[in-house]
């Protein structure tokens, strides 16, 4: 992975890679490091979101789920945010990291985006246990209680559909078990740029 020191430019389908500083946020670093022993950034990355720029004007956004920013946005869930306004809300570091060299076409991420918008976000018994068990899988688990998808999304896991919907990833990577300190690793080829 390469740390850019040009200026970050928003493109369409990076990556916005985050370590926040609210509890949720140590939590899911503390599980990063003593349950799926990931280190170095990987093990700091805490959230993740996509760039989507607008048809004819350029202007970038990010698209989410998140329940961090109602607060602002009056949003909780999958939702999509002007970058300056939501990088300025965001209360961590935050990187970008070009997914792909790839010219992605605007048409099936716009289909994409207007599909998923106002998802909810994991929630109740099942969404915390899809929460947990992200990450790893244990194949001496019996089949029974093996997680599946609840139908709402975590961050990374929306950002993985989209991806694979783009054909940035292949489909074997099951979008519920892919958290943002894996994703990270995954593209550990990729340049990045530090943007706060």
């Amino acid at each position: 992975m390469t740390l850019q020191t040009s200026k970050y430019e928003p493109r369409l389908m990076d990556h916005i890679f985050c370590s926040g500083n609210s509890q949720t946020s140590r939590y899911i670093r503390w599980y990063n490091r003593n349950v799926l022993r990931l280190d170095g950034m990987a093990a700091e990355m805490s959230h993740v979101a996509s760039v989507y720029t607008k048809p004819f004007s350029g202007a970038a956004m990010v698209f989410e789920s998140t329940t961090g920013n109602a607060e602002w946005s009056g949003c909780n869930g999958v939702q999509i945010n002007y970058y300056p306004l939501w990088l300025r809300h965001y209360d961590g570091d935050v990187y970008a990291l070009r997914a792909t060299e790839v010219d992605i076409e605007t048409w099936p991420a716009t289909q994409f985006i207007n599909k998923n918008l106002h998802r909810p976000y994991e929630s109740g018994i099942p969404g915390a246990i899809e929460l947990i068990t992200s990450g790893f899988s244990w194949p001496w688990w019996p089949k029974w209680a093996r997680t599946k998808p609840t139908g709402n999304v975590h961050c990374s896991e929306l950002i993985v559909e989209l991806d694979q919907e783009l054909d940035i990833l292949d489909d074997s990577i099951e979008p519920h078990k892919f958290p943002p300190g894996l994703m990270w690793q995954h593209f550990s080829d990729k340049p990045y740029w530090q943007i706060k």
